[in-house]
């Protein structure tokens, strides 16, 4: 499913920060620790953030100097795509992904955004929860299609 928000409406307490990291490679192998989502893949899903054209936000909140949440603000014309939102498993329901989603907000409104967006599973309705209270409106709903091996 995607979901947008207009980025005028919201509202951030600037007390409520987390951080925003300038290294793509730190970032990443602080989402694949939360995620738990090492694999082969790891150049490749480097190499693509490393592509990405547009100003980009890796976002991370730390407790007790250790990353317990992250995320990725991702700008294209007037638009923020929030990607990789992900909390540590011990850290849920705190308010982490909350912060981390208001903060990329924010950063992608003093930027000039007009208009954020993310996808989620349907099937997900704790994020899907978090993202309405956020302001995010369910836009449109799509699937992937795939082949079956038998038929092929």
């Amino acid at each position: 499913m995607v979901m947008t928000i207009p980025l005028a409406n919201i509202t951030h307490d600037n007390s409520d920060k987390c951080d925003f990291l300038n290294k793509t490679s730190h970032w990443l192998s602080i989402f694949q620790k939360i995620s738990n989502t090492r694999y082969e893949g790891q150049k490749t899903h480097l190499m693509m953030l490393d592509r990405i054209i547009g100003d980009t936000a890796y976002a991370i909140i730390e407790e007790d100097g250790k990353p317990v949440c992250c995320g990725l603000g991702v700008v294209h014309e007037e638009l923020l795509g929030l990607y990789d939102i992900v909390t540590a498993p011990d850290w849920r329901g705190r308010g982490l992904a909350t912060k981390i989603c208001s903060n990329l907000m924010a950063w992608g409104k003093s930027i000039g955004v007009k208009k954020g967006y993310l996808q989620v599973v349907g099937a997900n309705s704790t994020a899907i929860n978090l993202y309405e209270k956020l302001g995010f409106r369910r836009s449109y709903t799509y699937w992937y299609r795939v082949q079956s091996i038998e038929a092929g």
